[in-house]
C-alpha cells in the first residue's frame, strides 16, 4: 500500500487525498444512515483536515462550516 500510495503526505498527488477524502464523504453518509454517529464525526474531523492540508478550505473556512444558524423562531400560542 506505500508503493502505491507513498509513505508520506508530500509523497501523496493531491488528487489521490482528495479523492480519498470524497469516498470518505459517501462512506459518512452510510455511517449517519445507521446511526453511527460517534463515527460519523470523526470521520468529518478527518476530511477537514484533508481540505485544510490541501489547501481547499482555511482554518477560519472550516471553523465556519461547523457552525449552524438556527432561523429565528416566532413563539406559538398555545
Amino acid at each position: 500500500m506505500d508503493a502505491h500510495i507513498g509513505d508520506r503526505r508530500l509523497d501523496t498527488p493531491r488528487f489521490d487525498t482528495l479523492n480519498h477524502a470524497l469516498w470518505m464523504c459517501k462512506q459518512t453518509r452510510l455511517f449517519l444512515r445507521v446511526g453511527r454517529f460517534a463515527k460519523a464525526y470523526r470521520w468529518i474531523g478527518t476530511i477537514q483536515g484533508i481540505l485544510l492540508m490541501n489547501g481547499v478550505f482555511s482554518i477560519t473556512e472550516l471553523k465556519g462550516h461547523n457552525r449552524i444558524d438556527l432561523p429565528p423562531v416566532t413563539p406559538r400560542r398555545q
